[in-house]
């Protein structure tokens, strides 16, 4: 488990420095640079939007080079070189290229990553190795927004200084990845993937559609602060609510794990999806403060099954050979269904509010749960060669 400690680690330092800036970022972008709020928006689309497209592409790649390592080093030494040079741009246009170039980054380190985590462990091993990675992740998160804090409360730096220090974790990625993460050999392939390899989706898609559906449905953090300001929570408590969202993605991802290889990880993600429906229609009809507390701590149990199992799942479902380009399309059809889902649940909630929305998010969590169990039920049917591995 060192390399899987080691890519943890990685990623700790990366969020650390993305959860110091990504809290300012729209108090940048409206009031000191004094852009409308709807070129906020369309700087995350168009960001996101890349990410998704470059998750799948950079899986091709890595699969034809075999060069896991080197290309996740080009996306996080393109994300963590953007984020601190935000604090020298003066337009709109700047921003939007530097947002882009942070989020291209992600998306092309994301599949080589996956594919090297996965690689590194058993295939009864994956799904506590994708929580581990989560909890070092989620750490880097939690230390983000501490740092964060203390440099807004007991230091005179601006927003661009802030931004400017931000360097230091990234520095600290780059050395990680260089002197530490090991490449493993790369096992013999008979001929060189396409660019759309039917094959690396051909035993799970049933599964990619399901995890598609959920993806829609998938609520943004930005709907649950909606749903605490409907109900009355003040704005000075507001950071120690995403502060307790944070805590809790460290708690979540390893025992999620643990449960997935003990068990299955397609029942166990199900499962999670159920109690999700089950909660998000409790939260939208009920109208007590105290339901905010278990909403956003329950939030970070569904995000982080929805970010560790899927990988896990299809990193056993495909041979080594096909992994990158199959968690690349896990990763592009995830993050191109996030959006229309997000525009859709928006257009819900000015009609019927934060009942409505939860009612839709909670419909696509329990559909998608249904259509996993049938998948399981007759994956597990089929005859013992053709079923797919520890899945």
């Amino acid at each position: 488990m060192l390399n899987v400690l080691l890519l943890g680690v990685v990623s700790f330092f990366a969020d650390l420095q993305s959860e110091i800036i990504f809290p300012l970022l729209p108090i940048f972008i409206t009031l000191d640079l004094g852009l409308a709020a709807a070129f906020l928006g369309l700087i995350e689309g168009a960001a996101e939007a890349t990410a998704a497209v470059f998750k799948y592409l950079s899986g091709y790649i890595c699969d034809r080079a075999g060069r896991h390592k080197w290309l996740m080093f080009a996306g996080y030494a393109l994300s963590v070189i953007s984020k601190p040079l935000m604090a020298f741009a003066r337009s709109g246009p700047a921003v939007l290229a530097l947002r882009v170039a942070d989020r291209l980054g992600k998306g092309v380190r994301t599949s080589p990553r996956d594919a090297l985590l996965a690689g590194y462990v058993t295939e009864k091993q994956r799904a506590r190795a994708f929580g581990l990675h989560r909890v070092l992740d989620s750490a880097g998160a939690v230390g983000g927004v501490l740092i964060l804090y203390f440099l807004l409360n007991y230091t005179d730096l601006t927003t661009r200084g802030i931004f400017k220090w931000t360097i230091v974790p990234g520095i600290a990625v780059a050395l990680v990845i260089a002197l530490l993460v090991r490449q493993p050999k790369r096992a013999p392939r008979e001929s060189p993937p396409k660019i759309f390899d039917r094959a690396a989706a051909a035993p799970w898609w049933p599964f990619l559609i399901c995890h598609t559906l959920y993806s829609f449905g998938m609520l943004s953090y930005a709907f649950y602060i909606l749903r605490a300001n409907e109900l009355g929570l003040p704005l000075a408590t507001l950071p120690l609510v995403y502060l307790s969202f944070t805590v809790a993605q460290v708690v979540w991802p390893f025992p999620i794990g643990w449960l997935a290889d003990r068990l299955r990880i397609l029942p166990v993600l199900a499962g999670i999806y159920f109690f999700q429906a089950a909660v998000l229609i409790v939260a939208g009809t009920l109208d007590h403060m105290w339901t905010l507390w278990p909403l956003f701590a329950l939030y970070a149990l569904y995000y982080q099954a929805f970010m560790a199992l899927p990988p896990a799942f299809v990193s056993n479902a495909v041979p080594a050979e096909r992994r990158g380009a199959a968690l690349g399309l896990l990763h592009m059809a995830s993050g191109l269904a996030i959006l229309p889902g997000s525009i859709v649940a928006g257009l819900i909630w000015d009609r019927w509010q934060g009942a409505g929305t939860f009612a839709f998010g909670a419909a696509c969590a329990a559909l998608a749960a249904v259509g996993i169990l049938y998948y399981d039920f007759t994956r597990t049917r089929q005859p013992a060669g053709r079923k797919l591995r520890n899945a």
